[in-house]
């Protein structure tokens, strides 16, 4: 089959940002066809409940290890992915808007790396938010890329850096960012905790009523 975009997620032992990531995924407006790749490297398997016509889910399924994985389940992934089709990073426990592999398409054509500046962090444990001022890069749960750029993305995973995302988006000079918000890292959700700001305790502003949480992603806030 021939596919029009493609995604990939490293996953493991976050049952329900996962569940909640696949529910993300199938309200996606694009219709076009999508291949999905997931690596899953957590003790317990993740349950697979996702199904959206024209989307395929390709499950892999890796060794658990007690160290910080991301870069090698990026790599397992790589040898799956052509750089002549759109990729799209996917993280499991973040927050996209419905349009947001749709706005990939509209926009993948202006660079070869895409993604969106200013990025916000939402804590749901503690209630509290960040927004960052990057206006040079993106975070890797807001990145997509094709062609050379995915070659760089697999340097950068190769290098097995702790944030890959910096690492690509530094290197690499033409490149596009949206100042939209279809993408907000969302943290505390519960399982394995990651390395990202958003997984620590940042300096941010307390939200105890939840509305600023509201603000930005409205009713999926009964999600969480």
């Amino acid at each position: 089959m021939d596919y029009d975009l493609q995604l990939m997620t490293p996953t493991g032992d976050r049952p329900k940002a996962w569940e909640i990531c696949q529910k993300y995924m199938e309200r996606q407006t694009f219709s076009g066809k999508v291949i999905w790749h997931v690596t899953d490297d957590g003790k317990e398997e993740s349950a697979i409940n996702f199904n959206k016509f024209g989307y395929e889910l390709v499950y892999h399924r890796l060794t658990h290890l007690d160290e910080n994985t991301q870069a090698r389940n990026m790599q397992h992934m790589l040898p799956y992915i052509d750089s002549r089709i759109p990729l799209a990073i996917i993280e499991d426990d973040d927050w996209y808007s419905c349009q947001w592999l749709q706005v990939v398409m509209d926009n993948i054509h202006k660079a070869p790396l895409i993604g969106e500046t200013m990025a916000r962090y939402y804590n749901v444990a503690t209630h509290m938010w960040l927004q960052l001022g990057n206006k040079t890069h993106s975070s890797l749960c807001s990145t997509a890329m094709v062609g050379n750029a995915i070659d760089s993305f697999r340097i950068a995973c190769d290098k097995k850096s702790t944030y890959i995302d910096m690492d690509l988006w530094r290197g690499f000079k033409n490149k596009y960012l949206l100042n939209t918000h279809h993408v907000i890292g969302l943290k505390g959700v519960g399982g394995r905790a990651g390395i990202g700001i958003g997984h620590r305790a940042f300096d941010g502003k307390h939200d105890p009523d939840s509305m600023k949480l509201k603000e930005w992603i409205g009713d999926d806030i009964r999600l969480y």
